[in-house]
């Protein structure tokens, strides 16, 4: 995930969402994540001294799990594409990640954490902005349309399947289904 976390941390913050996608924010607490990771509870404030900080931390794996690469050669519609497919195979591997990144209401009662979902809203949304009107220079993509709207398209279809495959269980192999989203996202908007 990040270099700034230790293998523990990075547990108990797989932990905590785990039980906020099973039981919502009611079920986060710090007896629970110690059963859930069979440690005691006062090991965990070794780790991180509040839940807060514990929710900073998934935060934080949300905001990179959503980091598009600058070390990728990709331009344009290739890098948005191989951007979700990263972010697909991380609810793949993570599947509590969709129950949480799409319900910023989670967050919504502590002002700190509430201030964070925005902020890494308005970076998914500039960072897709941003490639998109790179797709319109380089003449990839159509630029009859506002890059803004086409980001608003992209992230929206591609919220809209991981939403549903979460309320759904699961029950559909999502990185299929998102390629075919991917094959007709390109086919509206990229110039043959």
């Amino acid at each position: 995930m990040t270099k700034s976390y230790t293998k523990r941390q990075i547990q108990i913050i797989h932990a905590a969402v785990e039980l906020i996608a099973t039981g919502g924010m009611s079920a986060l607490t710090m007896n629970n994540i110690a059963s859930k990771i069979n440690v005691t509870e006062p090991a965990l404030y070794r780790h991180f001294k509040s839940k807060k900080e514990i929710l900073l931390g998934v935060i934080k794996l949300l905001r990179h799990s959503g980091q598009i690469s600058k070390t990728n050669e990709k331009t344009g519609w290739e890098l948005v594409e191989s951007t979700m497919q990263g972010r697909i195979a991380s609810f793949i591997e993570m599947p509590g990640l969709a129950a949480i990144i799409f319900s910023e209401e989670i967050f919504s009662g502590d002002n700190d954490l509430s201030l964070q979902i925005k902020a890494m809203m308005r970076e998914t949304q500039e960072r897709f902005i941003k490639v998109m009107h790179l797709a319109q220079q380089e003449g990839t993509i159509r630029s009859d349309l506002e890059a803004e709207q086409i980001a608003l398209m992209v992230i929206g279809s591609f919220r809209f399947l991981v939403t549903q495959w979460h309320l759904f269980e699961n029950n559909f192999d999502l990185a299929k289904r998102a390629s075919a989203l991917f094959t007709d996202l390109r086919k509206l908007l990229l110039l043959q």
